[in-house]
């Protein structure tokens, strides 16, 4: 069966909900909720015996956290980093070290990253500071996350927060992508780099002349494709970057009135 995904908030409420409606779901005897009791329960448990904190691990196990504890340490611990709730971050993380290095939502596809990037997210300053001085280890992932949301407004709260780390590879792709002037800054200000590498270069545009090449309609045996990128080397790429210089001859310069948001 699918696991559950917590969302970027979750409500402990309704995570109880949740559980009473699993537990009263097998104790009648439904069969998706019997199949979530045998994949997720340690143990074999019949329909007479089951209590609530059953169904609780098997809601928590579905949400990938190993215990419906573990489960609630990560709702408290996200609701306090919304409310910048200082001391309940300590408390969490100080009681169990693992919450400081573990993805706050559990999973591990989030973007969210450990609670100081979460925080990074938010713009939680006080916060970021607080965890990065009880080791806190996701210093590259955080500055990220900060760039990405504009939250940070000057150049040194990289040392201030996160410890001033390297910014990591591709930095610049989420202000670039949002059009955020204050992310690209701030990104350029604390070291992000600007171009790849030939070797990184070199492999994307493989990539996307063979992309072109599959998208042509053609057969893609790679005779085909070589041939392909025989054909559009050399004026492929040349082609895309006059359309990104008339792109931006078109675009209002800075200070002029189609420049200025609309109020």
């Amino acid at each position: 069966m699918s696991l559950r995904r917590l969302p970027v908030r979750p409500n402990l409420d309704q995570l109880k909900h949740q559980a009473k409606d699993l537990f009263a779901a097998f104790r009648a005897g439904d069969p998706v909720a019997i199949a979530e009791f045998r994949e997720h329960h340690p143990e074999r448990i019949d329909l007479a015996s089951a209590k609530l904190a059953d169904a609780q691990l098997v809601l928590a196990r579905s949400y990938q956290a190993s215990s419906w504890t573990r489960l609630v340490q990560a709702v408290d611990l996200i609701d306090a980093i919304w409310d910048d709730n200082l001391e309940t971050v300590r408390t969490l993380v100080t009681s169990n070290r693992h919450l400081l290095h573990e993805a706050t939502l559990i999973r591990k596809d989030s973007n969210w990253g450990p609670p100081m990037t979460y925080a990074a997210n938010l713009g939680v300053i006080s916060i970021n500071q607080m965890l990065n001085g009880l080791g806190a280890m996701d210093h590259r992932s955080a500055l990220a996350r900060a760039v990405l949301q504009a939250k940070s407004h000057r150049k040194n709260v990289a040392t201030r927060c996160f410890g001033n780390p390297v910014p990591p590879d591709g930095a610049l792709a989420g202000p670039a992508y949002t059009l955020s002037v204050e992310g690209t800054s701030f990104a350029l200000g604390v070291g992000a780099r600007v171009h790849d590498d030939a070797a990184s270069c070199s492999r994307r545009r493989r990539r996307d002349r063979d992309r072109w090449a599959q998208s042509s309609g053609e057969a893609c045996d790679s005779r085909t494709v070589r041939a392909t990128r025989r054909r559009v080397s050399g004026h492929a790429y040349d082609g895309a970057a006059q359309r990104a210089n008339r792109s931006s001859h078109r675009a209002p310069a800075a200070g002029s009135e189609a420049s200025q948001p609309h109020v």
